[in-house]
């Protein structure tokens, strides 16, 4: 199974002061990895119940009106993993300035898509 693909990288690597958030709107993705994750404590997985097309048709809110459920300031990394690839311009915009928001001073920001 694909999910979880940097997750179980990480396994190896993330110290035990470090931490991972995992952040989908598939809600079967999000149980299957909470019960796979479950002897890595660093290891947290949220459903966001953003309305998703494929993913997610009976989703609570649109994505232009989600804000991701952590505090300003609190990651050196975020990563989207081909996430902007099923979006529409406006979800786009506000996930952008929840990164942003996310981020440490200095954090980073990786992004990828396909077509």
């Amino acid at each position: 199974m694909w999910h979880g693909s940097v997750a179980r990288s990480l396994t190896q690597f993330l110290s035990p002061a470090g931490r991972y958030e995992g952040v989908d709107v598939n809600a079967g993705t999000i149980a299957w990895l909470q019960d796979r994750y479950q002897p890595y404590p660093g290891f947290h997985f949220t459903h966001a119940d953003v309305r998703d097309k494929v993913y997610n048709s009976g989703g609570a809110q649109q994505g232009a009106q989600y804000r991701f459920p952590f505090p300003d300031d609190t990651f050196d990394l975020v990563l989207l993993k081909s996430v902007f690839t099923h979006m529409l311009p406006a979800d786009v915009t506000t996930y952008t300035s929840e990164i942003s928001r996310v981020l440490k001073k200095g954090g980073r920001a990786v992004v990828t898509y396909s077509f």
